[in-house]
């Protein structure tokens, strides 16, 4: 376990090396997010200038930090997983991959995280200035649980993007072209997540689709900044073990059947 946990660093650490080298993507990413939020945010400023009667639960303050936690953590893009999965299995890498001492899964998710982690700890921290820049830090985020159980339910939610991804990925050793699937996925977790619109403003029905569903508990860090996270942690970070370990499971099961197929057959 401790050479895999050394060739998982060396993978990330180079990665990420190559991504300091190229300053444009961080820029880049950097600009459409903030313009996006940006734009979502003046949206909302508006609703709350002429609504605020009948948003008495929530303040603008709430719903800006709810929605930059959701954009920034975005940025992790746990959906490009799929392309390598792709580009492997048609270029017919997938066969020398199989037989390298690392587990090919974790070589898949850990690639993907050093191709992403410089540019979400960066383009974090530069929009942490500019959002404290603008927008006070609610009552809620100033108790001492809020970091440790942010960071958890940070790390268990990417741990959920990659392993439902990295599930999807599969279903390339039998279709071709798996972008549909995809882009359906990534649209149920953008309207699950709270991406547009804060999960707090769901309606029952469809909030407990978010809060039970793995599409919506990956981004379970939007819900952080609200009151009620103080009660709801501890059965939302158990609702994210659950959906780890059965993604584990699942994508375990899914990848010994392609294996003995890509052995037998040949590819």
């Amino acid at each position: 376990m401790s050479k895999e946990f050394k060739i998982a660093f060396k993978i990330i650490q180079k990665l990420n090396l190559n991504e300091i080298s190229n300053p444009k993507s961080f820029f880049a990413d950097f600009s459409i997010i903030f313009s996006r939020y940006g734009i979502l945010m003046m949206i909302y400023w508006n609703i709350f200038q002429n609504h605020a009667q009948n948003l008495q639960d929530f303040s603008f303050n709430i719903v800006a930090w709810s929605t930059f936690f959701y954009f920034s953590t975005a940025i992790l893009d746990y959906k490009r997983i799929f392309k390598e999965y792709e580009s492997d299995i048609k270029s017919g890498n997938i066969e020398t991959l199989l037989n390298k001492p690392l587990f090919y899964l974790s070589y898949r998710i850990y690639w993907r995280i050093g191709r992403r982690l410089f540019r979400y700890v960066a383009v974090t921290f530069v929009g942490l200035f500019v959002i404290l820049s603008f927008v006070e830090i609610p009552e809620s985020m100033r108790n001492y649980f809020f970091i440790p159980t942010m960071l958890l339910t940070l790390i268990t939610g990417s741990l959920i993007g990659y392993l439902l991804f990295t599930l999807i990925s599969q279903f390339a050793f039998w279709i071709e072209d798996i972008s549909g699937i995809v882009k359906i996925v990534d649209k149920l977790i953008m309207i699950l997540g709270g991406s547009y619109v804060p999960v707090a403003f769901f309606p029952d029905f469809i909030y407990k689709i978010s809060i039970y569903s793995p599409f919506g508990a990956m981004f379970f860090v939007t819900h952080t900044v609200y009151d009620s996270w103080r009660e709801k942690w501890p059965m939302m970070v158990s609702i994210q073990f659950f959906w780890v370990v059965i993604l584990c499971i699942l994508n375990l099961s899914v990848f010994n059947f392609l294996k003995k197929k890509v052995l037998i057959n040949g590819g």
